[in-house]
């Protein structure tokens, strides 16, 4: 028992040990600038978000660098409520819109860069990309627009239009059914603002996270909040 306790002991700190440091290194960057996976150009159908899109529909590509995307979560830290915002500018897709036809308009699939997403703790981060996100074995989080609804008849440059996007949100290798509020204002026809919300359950996307000091606990309800510019190329 007297060798056995220094050799458990030993095993402990190395195994700590190996934690704290593959917790302090850096993880890997973004492999690529992010590009826009390209509008599908099979299927049709009103109110389809990705599908062949109509021959008067002008392409326009959300702009990384412009464009954020942002998610918010609650925690217990230190005994107090705390906020956590994480945000990243590494946005990229593809809207194909119809001026004629608003109810033709496509949605690509839309890419965001987690290796990219920050929050305003550095070591935080880290565990964020490495350990909950495994950011280097799975670099974007993905939407893949099925269906829009409350596209209007006509479009009205300078307008805001409120419409509800349902698709699949695959964050690393699950993938779920979300719907997103979205408030989008055509600026011209070869412009787009807009924003797009909605709340998941990191449960549900086998999500967990690692037990640290001085945090008691993290909600497992998380808003997720997309703001983009989207020009025409």
């Amino acid at each position: 028992m007297r060798m056995l306790l220094p050799i458990a002991v030993f095993g402990l700190v190395v195994v700590g040990g190996i934690f704290g440091y593959a917790a302090l290194q850096e993880p890997a960057g973004p492999s690529r600038p992010i590009e826009a996976m390209a509008v599908e150009t099979q299927g049709s159908g009103t109110g389809v978000a990705s599908g062949e899109p109509s021959p008067d529909a002008t392409v326009l590509q959300i702009r990384p660098g412009v464009s954020t995307a942002t998610f918010t979560v609650e925690e217990i830290l230190r005994g107090e409520a705390n906020t956590v915002v994480g945000k990243t500018d590494q946005v990229a897709g593809q809207i194909a819109l119809d001026p004629n036809e608003p109810s033709n308009t496509r949605v690509g699939t839309i890419l965001i860069g987690a290796r990219a997403l920050a929050t305003n703790d550095t070591m935080r981060t880290r565990m964020l990309r490495q350990f909950i996100l495994s950011t280097d074995q799975f670099e974007y989080i993905a939407f893949t627009p099925t269906t829009i609804t409350g596209l209007p008849a006509r479009v009205t440059p300078g307008a805001a239009y409120q419409v509800q996007i349902d698709g699949k949100l695959t964050i690393k290798d699950v993938t779920r059914d979300v719907s997103f509020a979205a408030n989008i204002t055509p600026v011209s026809m070869s412009e787009l603002t807009g924003n797009a919300t909605t709340t998941i359950n990191q449960k549900d996307f086998g999500i967990t996270i690692p037990q640290v000091r001085f945090v008691a606990g993290v909600a497992d309800e998380v808003k997720l909040d997309l703001s983009f510019v989207a020009t025409a190329a």
